[in-house]
């Protein structure tokens, strides 16, 4: 029974986020982040004001769970477009363009992440490597947890290890090298892309890089 009410407890808090969530991204987008505050987000999503703090500790917390919950969603499609019979690595080009897509569309909130991300990134990765045996006083909001040397990788694993198997990316490199590799495109590009002009589209640079990857950084003889 306790496991029972535990799972329903669980489920309410994750829809009440997305209601959070769902709340933010159309104030966001409306008015500005800046111009958005807490209590904006708390009346739009019809709930209270501590609800909010209870959920996210901040307003940057809010923006990188957007962006969190926005990479799932890409990684979900890209994973559906592999069972579906799309060769890996046209998988994982879709998945970089969607990526360089929200940030195309949402550079304001991009660059919250990249003031704040670091931060925030810390916050999330505490719940996430939480040990699920916590008692007494101890919350998931105050666990002790050892955080990882590095971002985590963005791009699916399991995308790697397909296209390795397709003979699209090298095998004698393990997977998860490969994909920190990608990750690094990812995030550097993204960078990139907010201190320049942003005339040239993100996702043709995101591309240009991975074929400049793959094709190894030797001079052709």
């Amino acid at each position: 029974m306790e496991n029972i009410l535990n799972s329903r407890r669980d489920k309410k808090r994750v829809e009440r986020q997305h209601q959070i969530l769902d709340a933010a991204s159309s104030l966001f987008k409306l008015r500005g982040y800046d111009q958005t505050s807490i209590d904006d987000i708390a009346r739009e999503a019809d709930i209270a004001r501590g609800t909010v703090f209870y959920n996210f500790e901040s307003k940057e917390d809010i923006v990188f769970a957007l962006r969190f919950r926005s990479v799932d969603e890409s990684k979900e499609r890209a994973l559906e477009q592999l069972s579906e019979g799309k060769p890996a690595l046209k998988c994982i080009e879709s998945f970089l363009v969607e990526v360089a897509q929200w940030t195309e569309k949402n550079p304001e909130l991009a660059e919250v992440l990249w003031r704040h991300g670091p931060v925030s990134a810390k916050r999330f990765l505490k719940a996430e490597m939480m040990d699920e045996k916590i008692t007494g006083a101890q919350t998931k909001r105050n666990a002790e947890f050892k955080a990882p040397p590095g971002p985590p990788n963005l791009v699916p694993i399991e995308l790697v290890k397909s296209a390795q198997s397709e003979n699209s990316l090298r095998s004698d490199v393990p997977a998860e090298r490969l994909a920190h590799y990608i990750n690094f495109i990812l995030i550097h590009g993204q960078m990139e892309w907010l201190r320049g002009d942003r005339k040239l589209p993100l996702d043709a640079h995101m591309l240009e890089e991975l074929r400049i990857l793959r094709e190894g950084i030797g001079a052709t003889v």
